[in-house]
């Protein structure tokens, strides 16, 4: 565990001990692992972010708000790029209401 303050210094740290072509995986999950976030990082820094989760225990995307990274978690607020996406994805989530005869699966695919 680390503060969200020491997240560059614990990432830089952690990379510069991948072997070649190596990846870390950064992230975290609820207790009985629904859901999950997370960051793979490579030397050069993020380079992406995955969203996991049983859908059958969520309302929105959003939900997934409360696993974010540390790098994350308290940059969703109004005007910062994991905000948008999630709200976005809400949004999308939505519209693609029709496809929840279908299961959340086929939904969570075309929102």
């Amino acid at each position: 565990q680390y503060d969200e303050d020491q997240v560059a210094e614990v990432w830089a740290r952690l990379c510069s001990r991948l072997a070649p072509g190596g990846l870390l995986v950064e992230g975290t999950c609820d207790e009985i692992g629904r859901r999950h976030v997370w960051v793979a990082l490579g030397p050069e820094g993020p380079r992406t972010v995955t969203f996991a989760t049983r859908l059958g225990s969520l309302e929105r995307p959003s939900d997934l708000a409360e696993r974010l990274p540390k790098a994350l978690i308290h940059r969703n607020v109004p005007g910062e790029p994991v905000h948008a996406f999630l709200r976005d994805f809400d949004r999308a989530w939505a519209a693609a209401s029709p496809y929840a005869s279908l299961g959340a699966r086929q939904r969570w695919i075309a929102a």
